[in-house]
C-alpha cells in the first residue's frame, strides 16, 4: 500500500517534501533522517510587537522614557553618558520645535545622533500622539 506522507526540512523558512511511499511494514527511522510532520515542534511565537497603547503617554514611557526620562529632562543614564561625551542631550521641556518638526523627528530620527526614527516601530499615529505628549513638557 502507498500513502503521501509529508515531511519539513529546515527550520523558519522550511521546506515542505511530500513524497508518496510504500508503508506496508514500515518501521524505523525516516529516508534521509527526516521526520514526518506530526513530530515536529510548535512554530515559534511571532515577534514582538510595538507599544499595544494608544496614548501619548504610554507610548513615550515605552519608547523614550530610556533616554529623555520621564519629564523630558534627559537626565538618565544615557542622557549622563552624552553629557559625558560633551554630546548634546535635548531637554524637552525647553524645545521649540513645533508639533510637525517633533513628528519628523521621532519618524525619521536625527542624522549623526543616537535619536533614531521610529517609523518602523510605531503607526503615524502612535508617533503623532507621542509627539503631542512630549508638547505638553514645554515649561
Amino acid at each position: 500500500m502507498k500513502r503521501m506522507v509529508t515531511w519539513f526540512v529546515g527550520g523558519a523558512s522550511a521546506l515542505v517534501l511530500t513524497l508518496s511511499v510504500a508503508t506496508v511494514g514500515a518501521t524505523g527511522p525516516f529516508p534521509g533522517g527526516l521526520t514526518p510532520t506530526m513530530d515536529l515542534p510548535p512554530a515559534p511565537p511571532d515577534p514582538p510587537e510595538p507599544p499595544a497603547t494608544n496614548d501619548g503617554p504610554g507610548i513615550y514611557k515605552a519608547s523614550c522614557n530610556k533616554c529623555h526620562g520621564p519629564d523630558g529632562l534627559g537626565n538618565t543614564k544615557i542622557g549622563a553618558k552624552h553629557r559625558a561625551e560633551g554630546k548634546k542631550m535635548p531637554d524637552l521641556t525647553v524645545s521649540k520645535l513645533e508639533l510637525d518638526k517633533i513628528v519628523e523627528v521621532v519618524t525619521n530620527g536625527v542624522e549623526k545622533t543616537s535619536m533614531k526614527g521610529y517609523k518602523e516601530k510605531l503607526s503615524a499615529e502612535q508617533i503623532a500622539l507621542v509627539a503631542a505628549y512630549t508638547k505638553a513638557f514645554k515649561k
